[in-house]
């Protein structure tokens, strides 16, 4: 249930905040330099293969910004996506609130769902967390530790972001 309630708090979080420092973005709609980077230019066919399979190259991503957090969704068939989205929660206890956590790189992934077949997890990172979402079109190869999968797409994004 707990699982269940960060997960829900995680998705209605404003993310209006702004630079390490926790300073908010100005009242008149003045983004931080993170809510401005492009989540779609973070991950490459090679990141996307373990959930699209062989349709990772030919997927279209889907941009949004909802609520002034940059998110890029790729879909292929029924089952494979991911979904990569940058924030800052109102109170990071929402998400570090949790036993359930996976090494990325230098930094720590607090999972919020973990399935054989999918992962739910923010990166704590600065400026901003990175929030991904994946989900395997390949029903028969499940793992018990998905988000050590997941964990690796992680890294790759956080990498090219340089934080």
């Amino acid at each position: 249930m707990a699982a269940v309630s960060v997960v829900g708090l995680a998705a209605c979080g404003t993310g209006g905040g702004d630079s390490a420092a926790g300073a908010p973005a100005s009242a008149s709609g003045e983004q931080a330099a993170w809510q401005q980077e492009d989540p779609c230019s973070l991950l490459a066919e090679q990141d996307l293969r373990p959930y699209l399979g062989d349709e990772a190259g030919s997927v279209s991503p889907k941009r949004t910004s909802e609520s002034d957090r940059p998110t890029c969704e790729w879909k292929s068939g029924d089952f494979g996506e991911v979904t990569l989205g940058l924030w800052q929660p109102p109170a990071p206890d929402i998400v570090t609130d949790t036993d359930k956590t996976v090494e990325v790189g230098e930094r720590t992934g607090y999972i919020t769902s973990e399935t054989e077949l999918s992962c739910a997890m923010d990166v704590k990172a600065a400026p901003a967390y990175v929030q991904l979402h994946v989900r395997s079109a390949d029903v028969d190869g499940g793992r018990e530790h998905y988000c050590e999968v997941a964990a690796e797409t992680a890294r790759a994004a956080l990498t090219k972001l340089g934080w």
